[in-house]
């Protein structure tokens, strides 16, 4: 099983709690109203904000990829 793969094992039951959000589903549907969206997006940046930090300490601790 390749990394992504046990990514996908490791994160379903979390990805389908957020598929089954009501933002989520209505969003999808092209029924969420642009108030809704900003909220959503408003708490969602408090998140996605740690994404690139994150990130960069976990590269720090991957060997240098030798592969081009």
């Amino acid at each position: 099983m390749n990394v992504y793969q046990k990514l996908l094992v490791a994160t379903e039951t979390e990805r389908n709690e957020l598929q089954r959000l009501p933002i989520i589903q209505a969003a999808a549907m092209g029924e969420v109203s642009l108030e809704a969206y900003i909220a959503f997006l408003t708490e969602a940046y408090h998140h996605v904000k740690h994404t690139t930090p994150l990130l960069m300490v976990a590269a720090d601790d991957c060997p240098a990829n030798t592969n081009g």
